[in-house]
């Protein structure tokens, strides 16, 4: 059944991919990308398991390639090359990208993380050309955690994802139908100028259960597929009751997707 969220009435619409949020800001021209080749002199370990099936449908460019969880990114050509490598200072959380000027925005994993969840990190860092952190943001406490995805928007501010704690008590009062903290999903945006939180968008207020009438939210879930039933997943034991993996930004639609995992389908259309 449909079980989608919806943004407060300045943001009306909502699609889902599994999970699809819809956010709106300003719209830029991308810039190109522009990186200086660090040719090394042997190719990775990987040629042997490239297979050319048709060689002028390749396009140019390179990869950019990560060791999950490590703390090692490096470019590659399509024949497997190594043409640059970055070696950071702590592991990779789930999410590194080239920005239009060539520096590298990823998800690092904090050092003292309060909870752990999978694919948590904690630190946003924006890594130069040398591997030197040039930016760097901790979304890391007692009650919240960013995790996976992080994007540059086209006004130039960090919109990413984050776990943020709900005690059971108050998860109960919400609905809930089980024992455990719950680690609903949020979406921050900051200004990298500033670090401030310039909007965040919490699942939390956008919730629906039809497991107890003397709580909060108490409705129909069916009639209601513009909000989340807190209890879809309400089993899962660690209390990551969601899942987010990924988002992404659509300048012609001006929509920011988030997939939840756990969610597992296409839920919605936009009107």
């Amino acid at each position: 059944m449909p079980k989608i969220s919806r943004f407060n009435k300045a943001f009306p619409y909502i699609i889902l991919l599994s999970f699809i949020v819809l956010f709106n800001c300003k719209s830029d021209d991308d810039t190109p990308i522009t990186i200086e080749p660090e040719i090394e002199e042997t190719p990775l370990n990987i040629t042997e398991n490239i297979e050319l099936i048709d060689e002028s449908a390749i396009q140019l460019g390179y990869i950019l390639a990560i060791e999950n969880g490590a703390d090692t990114s490096y470019l590659i050509d399509k024949g497997g090359n190594k043409i640059k490598q970055w070696n950071f200072d702590s592991n990779l959380g789930n999410d590194i990208k080239l920005l239009p000027d060539g520096t590298l925005l990823g998800m690092f994993k904090t050092n003292t993380p309060s909870f752990t969840l999978g694919g948590y990190g904690g630190v946003i860092k924006i890594i130069n050309s040398d591997s030197q952190t040039i930016y760097e943001y901790n979304y890391s406490d007692d009650i919240v955690l960013a995790h996976h995805d992080v994007k540059q928007l086209p006004n130039g501010n960090f919109l990413f994802i984050a776990w943020q704690k709900v005690d059971n008590a108050v998860a109960i009062a919400n609905g809930f139908n089980n024992s455990n903290d719950i680690f609903p999903e949020t979406l921050v945006e900051i200004d990298p100028t500033t670090d401030q939180i310039v909007w965040k968008w919490n699942s939390m207020d956008h919730i629906v259960q039809d497991h107890d009438n003397s709580k909060l939210n108490y409705n129909n879930v069916n009639d209601n597929p513009q909000l989340i039933d807190v209890n879809y997943n309400s089993t899962i034991a660690n209390g990551d009751i969601m899942h987010a993996n990924g988002i992404d930004y659509d300048p012609i639609k001006d929509i920011i997707y988030l997939s939840i995992n756990f969610y597992s389908r296409s839920l919605g259309n936009r009107p």
